[in-house]
């Protein structure tokens, strides 16, 4: 399994264990339906309300670098919007 393969998978689980919506976008939904493009990355688009920002961090960290400061900064600013 390559190492986007398997970091895919542990951010997908993560997203499932905090119940988050999310929907896969990009090159990687393009395959999906047919059409292949080659970018070597995934976009992911997530629903995460401020409330459920600190589970999922927490869901996100034995995998990943998060900023949970810069997360909430940037979750304020949408609501402010």
């Amino acid at each position: 399994m390559t190492a986007l393969a398997q970091a895919f998978q542990e951010l997908l689980a993560a997203l499932d264990r905090t119940v988050t919506r999310f929907v896969v976008v990009g090159s990687v939904a393009s395959g999906a339906h047919g059409l292949a493009r080659l970018t070597n990355d995934i976009d992911i688009l997530i629903d995460l309300p401020a409330d459920r920002a600190p589970a999922l961090c927490a869901a996100l960290r034995p995998h990943f670098y998060v900023d949970a400061d810069r997360i909430s900064r940037a979750l304020n600013w949408r609501a402010a919007s």
